[in-house]
Formats: C-alpha cells, structure tokens, sequence
C-alpha cells in the first residue's frame, strides 16, 4: 500500500527570509510573518478550505437511477410495481411520467419513503421537495440520502454526483500558523478588562464599574450526528492545524498560539481573547458551559483534606510528599456529550422447538430478541490532556446545570479547544455505551445505533500542580463542580 504524505498549504521555508514556518494563513493571502513576503504560486492557494455552497439550478440527471427499495416495512406488490414504472419513466428522463406514478405509489402507501425521496429529487419546487424530505424523516430519523438531500435543499452542502458515506475529505496540513477570529473579553460598558464570572450568582460582573449582566440560559441544541458527518465528508478538505495567529483585539499585537488554546491573555495589555473562528474554519463553538460550583479556596481546601487522608498519609511513611507549594488555576475542558438510541439484539436458544417433534427437519433452534435501550449525557474528553486516567476518577458531572456558551464566560478561567473530532468521539461513545449495556444484560449482544445526537460542552475542572520538598512534581485535578480530587503519580523534576 501506499503511504501519501500531506500535503501542507502554507511552504515550510520563506524563499525570500530562509525563516521556517514564518507564514500566517488568511482568508485573503499566505503572509511571512518576518519579512512580508506573499505566496503566489498554484499549489498555496489562500482560498477559504470550505467555500460556501452555491445555488445551483435543479439539476434532475445527476441522479443514478435505481430500482432499489430501501423502505422499512412491507410494501404491496401493486405498489412496487408503479415505482418501477416510475423509475422506467426516470430513466427515459420523462419526468413528468415518473412524477405521476410515483404520486400513485403515495397514495397507496402513504409512508413509502422511496416514493417521497425521488419526489424531491424530480420536483422543481423546493417548498414541495422539502415537504417530501421532511415526511421520509418523520418515519426514518436517520435516513442518510435523506438527510443530504435535505442539506442541499437549505444550501449546506452543494449537490451533484452520487454520495458515497464511506468517501473521507482528503487530509491536509496547514502548514502555518492560521489567523483566528476573537472575541475580546471585555466589560461593554467601561471597556475594562476585569469582568468576572460570578458562578453562585449566575451573572457576570465588572470589577471596575459594576455592570452586571445575567448568563445566558439558552443552551445550543443536540446536533444530528448522521447529519454532521454527511456534512464533514461533503467538504473537500479536512485540515490539520498546529499553531494559530492571534491579534489582540485592545492594543493589537499579535503572537502565535498552541492549537489547542481557546482563551489568550494578552502580555501587553492584560486583556482576554477569546477565539471564536479561524481562517480556515476548522473550529466548532461549544453549544454549552457547566459555570464553576467550587471557589478557589474551597478547591485547596478539598485537596488540603484529600492530602491528609489515610492513604497519603501511608505514602508518607516510604517517601517524602511533604507540599513545598501548591498551583492551582481553573480551565474549561471541551467534552463532547452524547445521546444515543440503539437497539440490542440477543440471539437465545429456543428450548421449547426440543418439544416438537423428530420428524420437523426445518426447525431453528435460535431466535434473536431485539431490547430497545437508550443512553444519555455520554461524557467523551474532547483532549489528550489532562490525561484520561485522572479525568476518570474526576466523577459525574451535572448537566442540569448547563448554560448557554458566552465567550466572556471565559474572563476568569482559561478554557482549551477539542483535539479529538466529533467522529472520533462518536464511535468512542458507541463502544463506551455498548460495554455498559453487556456488562447489564451480562450477554454478548448486538448494538445496532439507531439515532444519535453529541453537542460540545465545557466542563469546570481545577488543575493541581504541587511541588514536594523532595524535588517531585506531583500533577493533580478537581472537579469544578462537586469538589471530587483525583492526583496523579508523583514526577523528578526534569524527567
């Protein structure tokens, strides 16, 4: 097999300055940040990654024609008979013949989605066509031909050819450190740079002049999981981002980031900038945020009691961990969070087919079951780190508590980008639901997900770092929430 390397936007190396990885990518041009210079050659192309789908005129041919019947359910003979003949007409292009039998097939069988897919398909009119999407949706949540058809209807994705599910965009390195969009933390009344976040109160505050404004409650809705990855495997390219270019929106330096970094303070002017978007749209707005329950001083607290348990104690005996000092900071950690309905199947052994008699050949002793079953808030880290290890023993969290994202939320407490894609995520969740449900049932069963919805939420978490008179570095976490310590093995310092 092979092994494709990828390909990068932005040139490793400035021809003009010799400097590496100098170039800032925006919507408009590829920049050396040291010596001005521009990229001009064919194989940079500065253009937006995922532009915006035009509407293009209904096009009727750039659909396969196909007999096939995905309709779940029965369908009568009669009826099957006139979308054949309305796939005959199709394939003659006699679309007014094909739209009428398939009008007959609806009013036989009012359901049959396949008669109201290629209704949308054939008609002129877009109200009538989405009309048609929308009823095989109301009987197939999950239908994927469906659901682009829709998306090309609303102008999220562009149409033409047929859709293969299993097509990935092709994956590309930015190359380059890519220009964001901010949002600048700042009070709206005075301009200050010292609005809070004031979790008992549930309301944001400015230290300097006293405005106050409450948080926002409405909280970004479930997105459709089959409709996000139609949409991802639409775009052209998916690209790999290593460092990001920031301009301070108050005093407007600028400095490159870590990916990874959501809030930025400003080392010139104090103030926080939140990053919202960049260049080559790669980045997704969490839908939610879980406010801090736990103060800063209650969090120390919590570890100081957590340090002079029993069980540290008895370290103590064979090392030394006394705290030489102790760093605390608060950060929102990006989860993805998942709803999933999914049905088990669980072959079992019929006992009572024994009973009958010898001379029945054509018997099946096993016969399958199907559970329904669902699961809701499937917490997934959104990171590599903290590690996976710690942030298992962090607990539960509430997500009755969640309000709407507001990147001013985010003043106070410094906040981190997802690393891990929501696809990714997704099937971490299947496999994390479908261990619970064995582990229930106590069985080997089938899961067959039948509708799955995932929103990106921040989540409160306080970092430890302590520092022992031993010279060890010990990592630590709270729960931002309920106050829950999980600390990590203790490091020498320069390992």
């Amino acid at each position: 097999m092979t092994i494709r390397s990828i390909r990068p936007l932005a040139p490793q190396q400035c021809p003009q300055c010799a400097g590496k990885q100098t170039f800032v990518i925006t919507r408009e041009k590829i920049e050396c940040q040291r010596c001005g210079y521009i990229v001009r050659d064919e194989k940079h192309q500065p253009v937006p990654p995922n532009p915006r789908p035009q509407r293009a005129p209904h096009d009727r041919t750039q659909y396969k024609i196909s007999y096939r019947i995905t309709h779940r359910g029965g369908v009568e003979s009669y009826v099957e008979a006139a979308f054949t003949t309305a796939m005959d007409h199709a394939k003659r292009q006699d679309w007014d013949g094909a739209i009428k039998h398939l009008r007959r097939c609806i009013d036989f069988q009012s359901d049959f989605s396949d008669a109201h897919l290629w209704l949308s398909r054939l008609l002129e009119d877009p109200v009538e066509r989405r009309d048609h999407i929308t009823s095989v949706l109301a009987h197939e949540p999950t239908h994927g031909e469906a659901l682009r058809e829709l998306m090309i209807i609303d102008g999220e994705i562009s149409g033409g050819g047929e859709f293969n599910e299993f097509t990935m965009p092709e994956t590309r390195d930015a190359g380059g450190a890519v220009a964001t969009v901010i949002k600048n933390a700042r009070c709206p009344r005075c301009g200050s740079s010292t609005l809070s976040d004031d979790d008992a109160g549930g309301v944001l505050l400015c230290d300097t002049c006293g405005y106050r404004e409450d948080k926002g409650k409405h909280v970004g809705a479930m997105s459709l999981l089959s409709a996000a990855l139609i949409k991802q495997r639409s775009q052209p390219v998916r690209w790999q981002v290593g460092e990001r270019y920031l301009k301070c929106g108050s005093c407007g330096s600028s400095r490159t980031i870590a990916a990874r970094q959501m809030v930025e303070t400003c080392p010139f002017c104090g103030s926080k900038n939140v990053i919202e978007q960049d260049a080559l749209e790669t980045l997704r707005q969490p839908d939610g945020i879980v406010p801090f329950a736990l103060s800063r001083k209650n969090a120390l607290e919590n570890l100081e009691n957590e340090l002079s348990g029993f069980g540290e104690k008895l370290k103590g005996l064979f090392n030394n961990h006394k705290v030489k000092r102790v760093e605390i900071e608060g950060l929102f950690l990006p989860f993805w969070t998942f709803d999933v309905i999914l049905d088990l199947l669980n072959t079992i052994i019929d006992t009572s087919m024994f009973e009958s008699s010898r001379r029945e050949r054509n018997f099946n002793v096993y016969q399958t079951e199907t559970i329904p079953e669902a699961a809701n808030n499937v917490l997934i880290p959104g990171f590599k780190y903290p590690p996976r290890a710690l942030i298992d023993r962090l607990g539960k969290y509430s997500l009755s508590r969640v309000v709407g994202y507001d990147p001013r939320a985010l003043a106070q407490h410094s906040a981190e980008i997802y690393t891990l894609p929501f696809d990714q995520a997704a099937m971490e969740a299947h496999e994390q639901v479908a261990n619970q449900v064995r582990q229930k049932y106590h069985a080997n069963v089938s899961c067959m997900v039948k509708h799955m919805t995932f929103r990106l939420l921040l989540l409160p978490v306080w970092t430890i770092t302590i520092f022992e008179q031993d010279h060890q570095v010990r990592p630590g976490l709270i729960n931002g929430q309920t106050g829950r310590v999980a600390l990590g093995r203790p490091q020498r310092l320069g390992r």
